[in-house]
């Protein structure tokens, strides 16, 4: 089982190929892996600049607890995520608008969350159950 996640977060991609990401994004994912059994893709929209969000680290790609996918939900190309996702996870994000309409039209259930927890993933393993 796949779940394929796009967050309304944006993520830096440092020149040597390492990312910087929020400690409560990456505690959030560990929860939620923690109750999902199977991959997790995670899309998140490229930053080109710092932030000065406090909580900041420093990770390289491969040592990430999931597979990280550095795109934008609106690239046409996004849409090829959804045919191998038994799960989509939505933030809440402008972004986001199209991508339950792709997700309907492929057949593959979502659930739309508003912040990092695992309420989205419980209701979207019901849905998926059905």
């Amino acid at each position: 089982m796949k779940l394929v996640a796009f967050f309304s977060l944006d993520v830096l991609e440092l020149t040597d190929g390492r990312v910087e990401l929020p400690r409560k994004f990456l505690d959030g994912i560990a929860s939620m892996s923690a109750g999902w059994p199977g991959e997790i893709d995670v899309v998140l929209a490229p930053r080109g600049r710092k932030d000065t969000n406090l909580d900041l680290e420093i990770h390289r790609r491969q040592d990430l607890p999931f597979r990280l996918i550095v795109k934008d939900a609106r690239d046409p190309s996004a849409a090829a995520l959804l045919r191998e996702a038994s799960l989509v996870l939505l933030g809440v994000d402008y972004r986001h608008v199209d991508m339950a309409r792709l997700c309907r039209s492929a057949g593959v259930p979502y659930a739309v969350i508003a912040e990092y927890s695992g309420h989205g993933l419980e209701a979207g393993l019901e849905a998926a159950s059905k």
